[in-house]
Formats: structure tokens, sequence, C-alpha cells
């Protein structure tokens, strides 16, 4: 037990995995939230040295956005295509596009009732193992209804004020652009500084009673609650409530 109390918050490759399906399978009873899914990935980048791997994915989350602020539907998140009874039946990329130019008729519609001008923004967010700090690392894309990707300063416009206001005044958190280490394109991530040492400060209690081991499962989960809260993704709050180690989102 003296050893476990020196951890310094980091996972190593098979604890990141065991931590990311964990996390998968509690995310499956919320039904009114878009599901995270674990790819594995046989082709490794060369930072990784451990046989298999993987990502966690949410990807296609959209949310519309209004060009009149003064307009009631300023912003409405969405679920993501995939996590729909019609996207399970998709059979090709014809059909997903097909699914796309829908989505962005509907919603257009729906907001010319309401009097305003809107546009569409789609979102993939990753959750990405990181050999060279031992942590998760979410990586996130922004992009047109036509697949243009959106530039930094529009993704801004999309947060919630207390996101860019978080960005905005601490040291630890900020977004920079890097190559998508699976992908091999350019993504923005958020820097993964000072992670392990408030992971360590979040479990220092619980791995002193029960073992470092027994955290592993809520490691994911109580690492989102804390670095979704920059870009806007939230944890629900019924899977918060299950652990009084994780942080409800404000």
């Amino acid at each position: 037990m003296a050893k476990e109390l020196t951890w310094d918050g980091t996972l190593s490759p098979n604890e990141f995995q065991k931590a990311a399906k964990a996390f998968v399978q509690k995310w499956k009873g919320c039904i009114s939230m878009p599901a995270w899914a674990w790819k594995p990935f046989t082709r490794l980048p060369y930072t990784l040295t451990h046989d298999e791997g993987g990502y966690l994915s949410l990807e296609i989350v959209y949310k519309h956005v209004a060009e009149e602020r003064s307009c009631d539907c300023i912003v409405q998140e969405g679920y993501p295509l995939e996590s729909s009874a019609l996207a399970e039946e998709v059979a090709d990329a014809a059909t997903l596009v097909n699914l796309f130019a829908l989505l962005s008729l509907l919603m257009a519609l729906k907001c010319k009732v309401l009097d305003c001008d809107t546009e569409t923004h789609l979102y993939d967010f990753h959750i990405i193992y990181s050999a060279s700090y031992r942590v998760p690392i979410l990586y996130f894309r922004g992009y047109n209804i036509g697949g243009q990707p959106l530039d930094w300063s529009t993704i801004k416009e999309d947060l919630p004020l207390s996101s860019v206001k978080m960005l905005d005044e601490s040291r630890w958190t900020f977004i920079t652009k890097e190559e998508h280490p699976y992908l091999k394109r350019p993504w923005f991530t958020l820097h993964p500084c000072g992670t392990g040492d408030w992971m360590k400060l979040l479990f220092l209690d619980k791995v002193a009673s029960v073992g470092r081991a027994a955290c592993i499962p809520n490691y994911v989960l109580s690492w989102l609650s804390m670095v979704g809260q920059a870009v806007g993704l939230k944890v629900p709050l019924d899977l918060l409530t299950e652990d009084e180690h994780l942080p409800v989102n404000s």
C-alpha cells in the first residue's frame, strides 16, 4: 500500500484501455446522451510500444448556431447521427452524406419558422492515450455541414461562456493544434500539462483507502468531468453522483 500512495496520477497503456472500456460501459446506461465508443487500432503510432491499442470516440455531434444573437435558438446541441436508429442502417458514405444534407435542411427549416439565420456545426471528439505524458488527451475538430473545417475563432464562439472564461484564465488549460496520432490529420487538442498532478490529488483519499487498482475504472470518467468542461462536454449527472470523487459539472 505504501507504494500505491506514491502514485503520480498517470496510467500505463493497459490501465488506460481498462479505464476506457469501463467508461464506455458506464456511459451505455445514459440513454439521453450521445454514446462514446472504443475504436480498436492495431497499427499504432510510433510513440506507443504496446501490441494493441485504440481510442475513445464521440463523433458527429452537431451544434446549430444562429447568426442572429437575439434569436431564441442561438445554440442547440444535438446527438451524433451514429447514435440514432436511422444511422445504424447507413450502408455507405453516400448515404451518410445524404443524411448530413437532410439534417441541415431540417434544422434550417426549423429555425426559419423562428425567423433566424442559422448554420450547422459538427464536432468529433477523441480521447487518446499519450505515451509521453501517460495520461489521456482530448482531441477534437469542428466542421460545417459541407465538411469544411472550422478555425479556432469559430469553434470558440460555439463554446459556453464559462468554457471560454476557463480557457482564457487558466494557466493549465490551453488548446493547441497537432497531428492526430492515428488519423495523421491536424486536430485541436487540450494540452495535458498538469493532468497527472491533479488526477493524483483527485484520487488521493481513494487510493489510500481501497488501492490504485480500484480507482482505474473511474479514471476516464473523472478526468472527462474536469477536462470536458473546457470544450463544453459534460458528464451526465447520474454518472457523477455514482462516485463521490467525481466533480459535478458546473
